[in-house]
């Protein structure tokens, strides 16, 4: 959980703020006795959502099924794989450019690594003391989740 989970709960913080509880599972279930937590899931409770984060270590090819998943009111979307991103959006009614039903959306491939954007931006915040994209606030929020999630500290 708390090496790849923390990218998702980040991403949950990112969309829904701190959650107002949050419950780790931690169970280790390899057959190698090495201590590990390595089939996890962290609940993130919010008023109106939640948020579940699922990471199991020995999943064979887990890169092809790494997902997100937001349900809602009208309907989902799933990111499945993320790397190439598919998004799959299914609506009850139409909004905006997206049509009712279900359907899969192109996503624009950016040049070069996933992660090339931060380091642009780190490197601007670096030498021209841009501001970052997200707040120490934002950060603390999601340490304290993640190290909830992990059982490390309690609320």
């Amino acid at each position: 959980m708390f090496e790849l989970g923390c990218h998702l709960i980040d991403r949950a913080v990112d969309l829904f703020g701190k959650p107002g509880k949050v419950t780790g599972f931690l169970r280790h279930d390899s057959p190698i006795d090495d201590g590990l937590a390595d089939n996890t899931l962290a609940v993130l409770e919010y008023d109106r959502a939640m948020a579940e984060i699922y990471v199991a270590a020995f999943q064979p090819h887990g890169g092809n099924y790494r997902t997100v998943e937001i349900l809602g009111t009208n309907g989902k979307a799933v990111a499945q794989p993320f790397s190439p991103l598919r998004l799959m959006v299914d609506l009850k009614t139409a909004v905006g450019p997206y049509k009712a039903g279900e359907q899969q959306l192109q996503m624009a491939a950016p040049p070069g690594p996933d992660f090339a954007p931060d380091f642009a931006e780190m490197a601007s915040i670096i030498r021209d003391a841009a501001q970052p994209s997200y707040s120490p606030q934002h950060d603390l929020i999601v340490q304290q989740a993640l190290l909830e999630a992990c059982g490390v500290i309690g609320k």
